[in-house]
């Protein structure tokens, strides 16, 4: 099984802390670095004006791949106890002897 996060909220707010879907301000930013997200524009730009625009679109998609290359995947969320080492919810009961009276 796998999980991943998707979001249309591709844009920060001046707040730092706010993403939304669409600019409403001067101040707002994209969180896609500048030379991907022209090239993607560019590619958008060309295909509106009827103009070929399948290399700009191709050299896009593969900027996006190389930088989820370059960001290293995420860490797998394992939804059962495989794996894993550490401590367990519940009751910690040691075993051995126990004197009882």
């Amino acid at each position: 099984m796998g999980l991943e996060y998707v979001s249309q909220n591709w844009i920060l707010a001046a707040d730092l802390t706010t993403y939304k879907q669409f600019f409403t301000l001067d101040t707002d930013t994209v969180l896609l670095p500048d030379v991907e997200m022209l090239q993607g524009l560019r590619g958008k730009w060309k295909r509106e004006k009827g103009l070929d625009f399948g290399e700009d679109f191709r050299s896009y998609e593969l900027m996006l791949k190389d930088a989820a290359g370059r960001d290293g995947g995420k860490p797998v969320l394992r939804m059962d106890d495989s794996g894993w080492n550490g401590p367990r919810p519940g009751v910690f009961v040691p075993s051995g002897n126990w004197n009882l009276p």
